[in-house]
């Protein structure tokens, strides 16, 4: 059994974990809330995410893109895409590993009160 002071060590580690987690969340939150705004669906979504390669694609075939140069201006368009795209993704991913953490820590947080409580009532016995 765990005694009081490792009880509140444990407790504040939990509450930094959940303190944390819940940025992460609200991270998400913030992403899945622009997603819905007509504003980003139109300049990100529709525009960036699928007008844009399209238009990048047309250019990289064009014969004034042929150097190398063009070339690798055009992948490294393509390649900004694919990492916004990728930062979004992980964005929501840890938005939801966020909620799960907070759920479990919450959960931990009250077998902690519950031991806590345990050894008050041990204590005075």
């Amino acid at each position: 059994m765990s005694n009081a002071a490792e009880l509140e060590e444990q407790t504040q580690s939990i509450e930094l974990s959940i303190e944390s987690a819940k940025k992460t969340m609200q991270r998400a939150e913030a992403l899945a809330r622009l997603g819905n705004n007509r504003d980003f669906i139109d300049l990100i979504t529709e525009g960036y995410f699928k007008e844009e390669p399209a238009r990048l694609a047309i250019l990289k075939a064009s014969p004034s893109m042929r150097d190398v140069d063009s070339q690798a201006a055009v992948v490294k368009g393509l390649d900004s895409i694919g990492a916004l795209w990728m930062y979004f993704n992980t964005v929501e991913a840890f938005g939801e590993q966020a909620r799960s953490a907070i759920a479990s820590d919450e959960q931990e947080l009250e077998v902690i009160a519950n031991e806590a409580r345990e050894l008050g009532t041990e204590g005075s016995i």
